[in-house]
C-alpha cells in the first residue's frame, strides 16, 4: 500500500498494520521507531523524487499529557509490549509533559518528514492542546 501510496498519493498516512481489526501485541510492536524507518523507507523509493512532495500523517493511539504523564510511561510500554525507550521515541504514543512529546514531534518531523499527526477520542483535543501551545509558530 506504501508503495502504491508513494506513487500516487499527495498525502500518506504511516500506520501500524492492524491485520486483526484491533490493536494486539503485533500491531503494537509496529509502534517502534525501526519499523517506521522501514516503512518511510518504502515510501521514499516508491515516490523517488516526488518524495518531498508527499505530506506524512500518523495516527496516534495513545496520548496521556501533563506534568507526571511519563510515570505512566513504563506500563504503557508494558501494555504494548515494547521496550520503554521505544514507545518514548514513537510519534504513535505521546506520553509526557507537553514539551516532552513537542521535542519528539519536532524529532519526527526531522527523521521521518511527518507533517501532521491525528488525535481521536473523546478529550483528546483537550489533552493535546498544550502540544499544540508548545508548537505554536514552529
Amino acid at each position: 500500500m506504501l508503495g502504491l501510496a508513494g506513487r500516487h498519493a499527495d498525502i500518506a498516512g504511516i500506520n501500524p498494520s492492524i491485520p486483526k481489526g484491533y490493536i494486539d501485541a503485533s500491531a503494537a510492536a509496529e509502534i517502534r521507531p525501526g519499523t517506521l524507518d522501514k516503512k518511510v523507507g518504502w515510501l521514499r523509493e516508491a515516490a523517488g523524487d516526488r518524495f518531498s512532495d508527499l505530506e506524512l500523517n500518523i495516527l496516534v493511539f495513545a496520548a496521556t499529557v501533563g506534568p507526571d504523564a511519563a510515570a505512566q510511561r513504563p506500563g504503557m510500554a508494558q501494555m504494548f509490549g515494547v521496550p520503554e525507550e521505544d514507545l518514548e521515541a514513537s510519534p504513535y504514543a505521546w506520553v509526557g509533559d507537553a514539551k516532552e512529546i513537542a521535542d519528539g514531534l519536532r524529532a519526527a518531523r526531522e527523521r521521518w518528514g511527518v507533517s501532521y499527526f491525528v488525535v481521536q477520542g473523546d478529550g483528546a483535543m483537550d489533552q493535546v492542546a498544550p502540544v499544540v501551545a508548545e508548537l505554536a509558530g514552529t
